[in-house]
C-alpha cells in the first residue's frame, strides 16, 4: 500500500527510555479505503512498521537511484485514525519505538505465572537444578520473549550483573 505523506514529525530523545516517536499523516486514493479499514492491514494498532526517509538524488552520483532512502527504524503503531472524504482517504498515525511493547503503552501484559529470578535446567547427570540468572540475562529474555526482538539485536550496557539486597 502506498500513499503520499502530507505531514509528519520524528522526535528523538536519548535521555528517555522511549527514544523515538513518529507522527505522520498520509493520503490515499479513494479505492484504498477498504484496505485501510481492514483489521489485518498494516495500519492497525500494535502493528510494526518500518520507516524510511527518501531524499531526491541531486548529487549527480548514483544515477540509478533517483531517490536515496535512509532508514529511520522500526516502530509500533499506538494510535491510528482514518478519515474519508470524496476523492481520498487520510490516515493519521502515531508510532513509538519498540520500547512501547515493554512499558505498557501498547497494553502488553506479562502473565502472572512468569518468573524471572530463577529457572530450572538439567545438569550433565540429568538432574534438575535451580539456576539464578543475572540481571542482563533477565532483561534479554524479557525483550526477546515479550518484545519480540531477535537476540542478536539486543544490546545491554551499564547494567550490573547482580543487584544488592536492601538490608533493614
Amino acid at each position: 500500500m502506498q500513499g503520499l505523506i502530507t505531514d509528519g514529525s520524528l522526535t528523538i530523545n536519548g535521555e528517555s527510555a522511549m527514544r523515538r516517536a513518529v507522527n505522520f499523516s498520509a493520503a490515499f486514493e479513494d479505492n484504498s479505503f477498504a484496505q485501510i479499514t481492514d483489521v489485518d492491514n498494516i495500519f492497525s494498532i500494535n502493528k510494526r512498521i518500518y520507516l524510511e526517509k527518501g531524499i531526491v538524488n541531486t548529487t549527480g552520483k548514483y544515477v540509478n537511484y533517483p531517490i536515496i532512502w535512509q532508514p529511520l527504524g522500526e516502530y509500533i503503531i499506538i494510535n491510528c485514525s482514518v478519515s474519508h472524504d470524496p476523492g481520498n482517504v487520510s490516515v493519521s498515525v502515531q508510532a513509538q519505538d519498540k520500547m512501547c511493547l515493554l512499558n505498557g503503552t501498547c497494553g502488553g501484559t506479562i502473565p502472572a505465572s512468569t518468573q524471572f529470578d530463577s529457572y530450572d535446567t538439567l545438569d550433565e547427570n540429568g538432574d534438575w537444578i535451580l539456576t539464578k540468572p543475572v540481571v542482563a540475562q533477565i532483561i534479554r529474555e524479557l525483550v526477546n520473549h515479550f518484545g519480540g526482538e531477535q537476540l542478536g539485536k539486543i544490546i545491554i550496557n551499564d547494567v550490573e550483573n547482580k543487584i544488592k539486597a536492601v538490608m533493614r
